[in-house]
């Protein structure tokens, strides 16, 4: 049995084979269709479990950092405040307890390099290794009676947060080659039979 089609002054003859009805022909190529669509989605789920969950997880920690790096510095400036205000002439000039307030911040380890500058920006006083590149930088302002009298800043490697990730990295990637194993050998072997 021949079918044909008409198509502007073309004529074009479709074989029909083994006498199949068109309902035949017509499961045949839905199931064609969707094994085409479960080898694209076999692809791009396990492409996007491998990309999206680390991701994720460094913006989390990322958002971590900043929050925990402006609490810091808040908490640090307001101490400071309060030195400054109950010694306004003298607390400037305590280098040594400057730096040793600053030191046990970073000791605590969530900030690797702090200073503290004067209201015209000039270091007063400073600890750890400040870096330019990759890195997340808090300011607090330290006052006096209502004055500006210091600027602290905080430092954190935001390098930290990709290797926090390395795990969910692992992970996510062992999870995207399970559901990659999972829909080509499972679901398309099911429907391709």
């Amino acid at each position: 049995m021949r079918t044909q089609l008409a198509s502007e002054s073309t004529e074009v003859l479709l074989p029909n084979p083994g006498g199949l009805g068109s309902a035949e022909v017509q499961t045949g190529l839905d199931a064609q269709r969707t094994v085409c669509r479960l080898r694209l989605a076999a692809w791009l789920m396990p492409l996007l479990i491998a990309v999206l969950l680390p991701t994720m997880q460094v913006m989390k920690t990322l958002s971590n950092l900043r929050s925990g790096l402006q609490l810091e510095a808040q908490q640090l400036a307001d101490t400071m405040s309060k030195n400054a205000a109950r010694q306004p002439e003298l607390w400037l000039y305590r280098i040594n307890g400057l730096v040793n307030e600053l030191e046990s911040v970073r000791q605590r380890g969530h900030v690797n390099a702090l200073r503290l500058l004067n209201e015209r920006g000039a270091e007063l006083a400073a600890v750890g290794t400040w870096g330019a590149r990759s890195a997340l930088s808090e300011r607090a302002l330290v006052m006096e009676s209502g004055a500006h009298v210091a600027t602290l800043e905080l430092q954190v490697d935001a390098l930290s947060a990709v290797r926090d990730a390395a795990p969910a990295a692992v992970g996510s990637l062992v999870l995207a080659l399970l559901t990659w194993w999972l829909m080509v050998k499972v679901a398309v072997g099911s429907v391709a039979r």
